[in-house]
């Protein structure tokens, strides 16, 4: 009930913003200018043309545009969930055949994401993200024991090609063609209470890396008038092997859906709704498998699950003055639908702060 809540206070909040916030330009006026440009990709100087902060591959370039960006996402995990309910750690702990000894508690997620793009041509955009990342998980095991793990480092990096299918009346349509590479890492251990000492292999999820090329296909529908900005965007991702320790993850399908709302030329407020479905992995880690009876993060067959989120975002574009043509977001949501196999850590809540420069 309270992810509804938090939904429609969103929805309220977006449908009030031109009344409640409002921007002045360096002269003390509001500005009003209109966005004259043919296509969505050279009209990179209005607030609402900007897709929301936490949506990746979501605008072209024209030829000889570069974009640079960083984004920092930070996701937070509490509380068990099997299928669509709750679940209590004492009710997973019970000396029942099934049990299990060892339960994640809480989860935080950290990334910070360096992008570039750069208009090959206004028909054709190349981009790359560059991810590090934060995890941490805090663990309860059965007797009453709580530890922690945390891994960091390079994630996977991701290339994408953005290639123009269609445009007209500031309607845009392309393709995403976009290729994981498995830059992270998929050995992380550590020394836990439970490993009498030793070294030993972490679960699924505190692992950097899918360890997998995976591919991308994608795609996207862009739009704007004087006002409004919309999309929406299908994003699959297809595991093309298994790595170098015996699996892979499951395959997965991201749909986006948004509408932004210009309140000056300058700010404009966005609402998103983003559902997320992945699969079971294909095949386990020999060194985690056998431990799939005593924790659900080291079972590869609890691993799939379907979430749908709720965003809601703001630009600030600058338009004058030594930061003309930078672009700063946010973007806070939280889920309103999760299914998740387990039981696993549920998802709570997350943001995402970003900056982009277009040149």
């Amino acid at each position: 009930m309270k992810n509804i809540i938090f939904a429609l206070l969103m929805l309220c909040t977006y449908a009030h913003a031109k009344e409640a916030i409002f921007t002045l330009d360096k002269d003390g006026s509001q500005h009003t200018s209109q966005c004259d440009c043919q296509g969505i990709c050279a009209c990179h100087d209005f607030a609402h043309v900007y897709s929301p902060i936490g949506v990746m591959g979501g605008h072209m370039h024209g030829k000889g545009e570069w974009m640079f960006s960083y984004r920092f996402q930070y996701m937070e995990m509490e509380g068990l969930r099997k299928g669509d309910s709750r679940e209590s750690l004492s009710d997973n702990f019970r000396n029942r055949n099934g049990s299990f000894l060892v339960l994640p508690k809480r989860m935080t997620m950290k990334m910070h994401m360096l992008g570039i793009m750069y208009g090959v041509s206004d028909d054709f955009t190349l981009g790359v993200m560059i991810p590090w990342m934060e995890t941490s998980m805090a663990v309860q095991v059965q007797n009453g024991t709580d530890f922690r793990t945390r891994t960091d480092g390079f994630g996977d990096i991701k290339l994408n090609g953005l290639l123009k299918l269609w445009e007209e009346n500031k309607n845009t349509l392309f393709l995403n063609l976009g290729v994981s590479l498995p830059t992270g890492t998929i050995n992380e251990s550590a020394t836990t209470p439970i490993s009498n000492g030793n070294r030993a292999q972490l679960p699924y999820p505190m692992q950097l890396s899918s360890g997998t090329v995976d591919f991308m296909p994608g795609l996207t529908y862009t739009g704007h008038n004087d006002d409004w900005g919309w999309g929406a965007q299908v994003i699959g991702t297809l595991r093309m092997h298994r790595n170098y320790r015996g699996y892979n993850k499951g395959n997965s399908l991201l749909m986006n859906a948004w509408v932004s709302r210009n309140v000056t030329r300058n700010f404009a407020t966005s609402f998103r709704l983003e559902l997320n479905s992945w699969d079971d992995f294909e095949g386990n880690d020999d060194e985690i498998h056998p431990a799939r009876n005593n924790t659900p993060t080291a079972d590869n067959d609890l691993r799939g699950g379907t979430r749908v989120d709720a965003h809601l975002g703001f630009n600030y574009l600058f338009t004058n003055g030594m930061f003309k043509g930078h672009n700063f977001g946010l973007e806070v949501g939280m889920p309103v639908y999760q299914y998740i196999e387990g039981a696993n850590l549920e998802t709570d809540w997350f943001v995402t702060l970003g900056w982009q420069m277009v040149f």
